[in-house]
């Protein structure tokens, strides 16, 4: 909100104050980068200088108490560190013995022999015999290393420098800028006000006769001899006013005809409308026609799946009755006709059942029934289907199912199983030796698969284009050799749909396929309030 009225308030200046704040606003940031840039380069100066400063007063001072220190000659030490902390910019100096206790401290006019261990002292003490520990503070650089005699550790120095100067000298450099910056912007404003005259006065008067225009004054033009881009703008302002004076004219004279030409196209228009209202009419008629008939066409399978299933149900039973029940009746050829007019009854029915159900997909009066189901015995009644089948044509069926499915899923049990019945039956069918296998595994948290796959003839590439459409095969020599109506897979890719899943096909020719189901995964929930 705030940043908006800024904003706002940024646009309604007018343009020579605008002119005056960005030139001020870049003279400020020219003098604020300059003045960074400069307190940067000295900070660092100054700061390489005291760092060299501690080195070496950290390379001179251990040879000159090195032998007192050792020897404990702690007056001495004392008066050394006196001298040296007489020096304005030296903020501290400690001396330590071998153990990092304090031995002598210069802000102390006292010795402190036989005081205990300092953290800094101890530290110092560990130091290789040429390291110097260097340790920035907010106002004095610490310096220190340990001392050594030979190759023994007899004590350690630590000195501090003041920061001071270089405060002084940012705070130097800052009111400096800060006088150039008032200087520059005192010079700027004066420069902008005479720049903002020289700009705004033609702005205005451009704005004026604008204004006059838009009032309904035509003749109105700019009069400016200067070749700049005000002066350009103003030839420019002027030629489209002349532009806008000859476009009024055009615009009368286009209006006179238009007035003409609408009233031609309204009649025209009128009598259009009346030949829609005759067409929506018939449209209506047809419509009203072609639910007639969609619901002629739902009575007539209605009717259709009682009047062919009944007699065929009973060629079925009566063919079960006569292999099952009187087989010590009839001679070998009676059995092979009787077991195929068992068959081809069950192809019959088959073919009866996939019409209807691809009729009812289609009319759209499929419904799924959502239950819980027990994933399990879903593919167990599914394997003992299949298993005689699979013995005849001496194949191996294997059934995998994912140990992270769930333990119900809700769903249509019977829909899901003629999803699977469907595909294992083209495996089957499809596959002359080696093994068909169905894998039932969780795809993720929402979705779980279906894949059933097998060592079969495999579909060519061009065929996977259309192996979900209905009445279609790979070839017409797969439907003479193999059967079937070409509506199982139609009828799986209508199902999937219609659960809201999809699915795929991959496969080789002579090495197998693979066609994967991907369904949403609907878990069963228990809504029983503990």
């Amino acid at each position: 909100m705030i940043v908006s009225k800024v904003r706002q308030f940024f646009r309604d200046l007018p343009l020579g104050s605008k002119l005056a704040g960005l030139s001020n606003l870049l003279v400020l940031a020219v003098v604020l980068a300059l003045t960074l840039f400069s307190i940067r380069r000295e900070r660092a100066t100054f700061r390489q200088e005291l760092e060299d400063q501690a080195t070496l007063m950290l390379e001179t001072l251990p040879l000159t108490i090195r032998d007192q220190l050792y020897q404990l000659e702690i007056d001495e030490l004392v008066d050394v560190a006196n001298v040296v902390g007489d020096n304005e910019m030296v903020t501290l100096l400690k001396i330590y013995d071998s153990e990092g206790a304090l031995l002598v401290d210069a802000q102390r006019p006292e010795p402190v022999f036989g005081q205990v261990s300092e953290p800094l002292g101890e530290s110092l003490i560990g130091l290789d015999a040429e390291e110097i520990v260097l340790n920035w503070e907010p106002d004095q650089l610490v310096a220190g290393r340990s001392i050594r005699l030979g190759n023994q550790v007899i004590g350690a120095v630590a000195i501090g420098l003041a920061t001071e100067p270089l405060d002084a000298k940012v705070r130097g450099l800052t009111r400096q800028a800060a006088l150039i910056g008032a200087g520059a912007l005192i010079a700027g404003i004066g420069l902008m006000i005479l720049l903002a005259r020289e700009i705004t006065t033609p702005l205005s008067e451009l704005t004026e006769i604008a204004g006059e225009m838009a009032g309904g004054d035509r003749e109105k033009r700019i009069q400016r001899e200067a070749n700049d881009e005000i002066g350009q703008l103003g030839s420019a302002f002027n030629t489209m006013a002349d532009s806008i004076k000859q476009r009024e004219d055009d615009l009368r004279r286009f209006a006179a005809g238009l007035e003409l030409t609408v009233a031609e196209r309204t009649g025209e228009l009128q009598e259009k409308v009346e030949e829609l209202e005759k067409t929506n009419k018939a449209l209506d008629i047809a419509r009203k026609q072609a639910e007639e008939a969609t619901e002629i066409k739902s009575q007539f399978l209605a009717t259709m799946s009682h009047e062919l299933r009944t007699p065929l149900n009973a060629v079925l039973g009566f063919s079960q009755l006569l292999l099952a029940g009187t087989s010590g009746d009839l001679n070998e050829k009676q059995t092979d006709k009787v077991q195929r007019i068992f068959r081809n009854g069950q192809t019959l029915l088959e073919m009866i059942n996939d019409l209807l159900d691809l009729a009812k997909i289609e009319a759209g009066r499929l419904e799924l029934v959502e239950e819980p189901f027990t994933v399990q015995d879903w593919l167990t009644g599914i394997s003992l289907q299949f298993d005689g089948l699979a013995k005849e044509k001496n194949l191996a069926i294997a059934y995998k199912l994912d140990d992270r499915l769930p333990g119900k899923i809700v769903g249509d049990a019977v829909r899901l199983k003629q999803i699977v019945v469907n595909l294992l039956s083209n495996a089957i069918k499809f596959t002359d030796e080696g093994s068909v296998t169905v894998d039932v595994a969780r795809a993720d948290s929402k979705q779980w698969t279906i894949a059933v796959s097998d060592t079969g003839i495999g579909i060519p590439a061009h065929a996977q284009e259309y192996i979900f459409d209905e009445f279609r095969q790979v070839d017409g020599t797969s439907k003479r050799r193999y059967g079937g109506t070409g509506l199982g897979l139609a009828i799986v890719k209508n199902l999937v749909l219609t659960m809201g899943g999809t699915v795929r096909v991959k496969s080789t020719v002579g090495e197998g396929s693979t066609f994967t189901v991907t369904l949403p995964l609907a878990e069963e929930t228990d809504d029983k309030e503990g």
